[in-house]
């Protein structure tokens, strides 16, 4: 904390307030797991948070080797559902495509789900899988691992599905269009 003092004092004041307040919220928001419990803090599940990010060099990933192909976009909600989210999709050397969602968006009613789909102007959509809600909020995400190149698949969209096994896509509840990242 003495170094952030030392080089603060260079600053001008509205630049110390501003990163001593973005200093002390990403403190506590890097813990390696994040631990659930109730009101006895006894442990009922841990998750690990991995994302791999961008620096000096190209971005490559343990499991699948170097990044290829990288976009992004954000979810809005179609009119009349509140709904606010990022999208992602990447191809790795290796020909893996891993397209993920972090939606927040109201719990489906029972007997219905959240699925995710990608599609192409004149292709028939592909389903990327259903959308989870670890902590049973708001808070719904997806992470769809696969070997078909789905780069030229750049709308997304989220369907409210009912559970009665037509895999045909239902209403759309939000959606967004990848945009490739240079990095």
């Amino acid at each position: 904390m003495m170094i952030m003092v030392v080089h603060a004092m260079l600053l001008p004041m509205k630049h110390f307030f501003f990163l001593s307040g973005l200093l002390a919220l990403l403190a506590g928001c890097v813990p390696e797991a994040v631990k659930v419990g109730n009101d006895d803090n006894a442990t009922i599940g841990t998750q690990v948070l991995q994302q791999v990010m961008p620096g000096q060099s190209p971005v490559t990933t343990p499991d699948h080797g170097r990044e290829l192909w990288f976009a992004l976009t954000a979810m809005g909600g179609v009119p009349g559902t509140p709904a606010n989210g990022v999208a992602q999709a990447h191809y790795l050397e290796d020909g893996t495509f891993i397209h993920t969602i972090q939606l927040n968006i109201e719990r489906a009613p029972e007997g219905f789900f959240y699925e995710a789909w990608l599609s192409k102007s004149g292709g028939e959509p592909v389903s990327t899988g259903h959308l989870r809600t670890p902590f049973g909020d708001v808070r719904h995400q997806l992470k769809h691992i696969g070997d078909a190149d789905l780069r030229s698949y750049t709308s997304v969209r989220v369907t409210l599905e009912k559970d009665d096994g037509n895999p045909a896509p239902s209403e759309t509840v939000a959606e967004g269009l990848l945009k490739e990242i240079k990095r």
